[in-house]
C-alpha cells in the first residue's frame, strides 16, 4: 500500500496517523482490514492502530465517543487524530481504488465491503 503515501503526499499533515495506518498495511491484510470495518470494528498492530468509537466502553483508556481514531505510535510520542465519518469514507474510498488497482480481481470482494462500509453510517444518522 505504499501508493497511498504517493496519493496523500500533499495533504494536511494533522491526518498523517490515518494515511500512515493505511500505508502499513500489506495488501495481504487490506482486505481483512475492510472486513473488520464493515463490522464497525478497528484493526491494529503494535504501531498503528485504528478504533471505532464502538470498539471500546466509555471507561476505558482510548474511548472514542464519535468518529474514528487513527494512532501511530512508531515516534517518541504517539500522534493521533480522531476523523468523522464522512472523511473516514472519502479516505478509504480513495484507498480502496488504490488497492484495486493492483488487484483488479478483488474489485468485486472490496465494492461490496466498501457499500457495507457505507450503508452502516447510513443507518447511524
Amino acid at each position: 500500500m505504499q501508493k497511498i503515501v504517493e496519493l496523500f503526499h500533499d495533504i494536511d499533515c494533522t491526518l498523517s496517523p490515518m494515511i500512515s495506518f493505511y500505508s502499513a498495511l500489506s495488501d495481504q491484510k487490506f482486505l481483512k482490514v475492510l472486513h473488520y470495518f464493515s463490522e464497525e470494528t478497528g484493526y491494529g498492530n503494535e504501531y498503528y492502530t485504528c478504533t471505532f468509537s464502538g470498539d471500546l466502553e466509555p471507561w476505558e483508556e482510548g474511548y472514542v465517543e464519535n468518529g474514528i481514531e487513527f494512532l501511530d505510535g512508531t515516534g517518541d510520542t504517539d500522534k493521533s487524530v480522531i476523523v468523522d465519518y464522512e472523511t473516514f469514507l472519502t479516505y478509504l474510498h480513495k484507498i480502496c481504488h488504490v488497492y484495486m488497482e493492483d488487484h483488479a480481481h478483488d474489485k468485486e470482494k472490496v465494492m461490496a465491503l466498501l457499500h457495507k462500509i457505507k450503508q452502516n453510517h447510513s443507518n447511524e444518522d
